[in-house]
């Protein structure tokens, strides 16, 4: 009896689970044909909108073509294409439809170099006219030295932002290849070739040090001048709070004159319907970056 039990049990279970298996299955199928189906339609722009750049994901040169772009799939980050991101700045700044920018940006997924072309295109962007608003609840380094381009560059009053400097870390392997008694056959010419030095020595060569401590400090210096520029800051001043690490939270990072208030999302908001001419229950109009994308070719305005 006890058998007959377990087994009809059993059977129920799997029934159950395979049931369960079906409709999670029925959801994908139907996501992904939405998400196929939404990926060739265009974006109408409405009147009066903001382009919500949401900068959270890595920056490479072009977009990547990803197949479940718009599932809801736990973690997913898609990457950013440099070059289409730098098109819609430039096509927003020509668009009447839009009238500022939400930089919507935290950690920043790149280098030094890909940083500065995004922010000179976000200058531009303002030598129209337009604005451009920040808020994030943290910012590291590289993300702040983009949003120093803003017009208002908010943060929360819980948050922090990160501005003490640059370093460089690099990864040696000698002693993993001892123990592994795998010996590399290096030829080298001269002290400033440090390309093969993981693999050769167990720490920095005082030529290395030299040539990326050079490096570093001429992006540091870069950046510092970038942004006192775009603060209205002494370069002195700036580089005196960063050399001496005089942001230690979000109250200080107000009193030092790198981030104009502390504010919370519904208070950013409250701005942006300001700057929109909105009363104070209007929704905005959010333009999310890969609609906007779409929308290069549409000439109608949806009221």
């Amino acid at each position: 009896m006890n058998f007959f039990k377990a087994f009809l049990a059993s059977c129920l279970g799997s029934l159950l689970a395979f049931i369960v298996l079906i409709v999670l299955a029925v959801f994908f199928v139907m996501a992904l044909v939405s998400g196929l189906s939404n990926g060739d339609t265009q974006t109408v722009i409405k009147e009066n909108s903001v382009l919500h750049l949401k900068l959270d994901g890595p920056i490479t040169e072009n977009d990547i073509e990803d197949p479940f772009e718009g599932l809801p799939i736990p973690g997913a980050v898609s990457s950013i294409g440099l070059l289409p991101l730098k098109k819609s700045i430039e096509q927003a700044k020509q668009d009447p439809n839009i009238k500022g920018i939400y930089l919507d940006l935290s950690v920043f997924m790149s280098g030094f170099g890909v940083a500065r072309e995004i922010r000179q295109a976000l200058l531009d962007f303002k030598s129209s006219g337009k604005w451009i608003v920040a808020y994030s609840e943290f910012y590291t380094e590289s993300a702040y030295y983009v949003v120093s381009a803003a017009d208002k560059v908010y943060l929360n009053p819980e948050g922090d932002l990160e501005f003490n400097g640059l370093s460089v870390e690099v990864s040696f392997f000698k002693k993993l290849f001892d123990k592994l008694e795998i010996k590399p056959q290096i030829f080298r010419v001269g002290d400033f070739k440090s390309a093969v030095e993981p693999f050769m020595l167990d720490h920095m060569s005082a030529a290395n040090k030299l040539q990326l401590n050079e490096l570093i400090s001429d992006i540091n210096i870069s950046m510092i001048r970038d942004i006192a520029q775009s603060r209205n800051m002494e370069v002195n001043k700036v580089k005196e709070i960063s050399d001496k690490m005089l942001i230690t939270n979000s109250t200080t990072a107000v009193a030092q004159g790198l981030v104009d208030s502390l504010v919370y999302f519904d208070q950013v908001q409250n701005d942006l319907r300001n700057r929109l001419g909105l009363n104070e229950k209007s929704t905005i109009s959010f333009v999310k970056y890969n609609k906007y994308k779409k929308s290069y070719s549409i000439t109608q305005v949806q009221k």
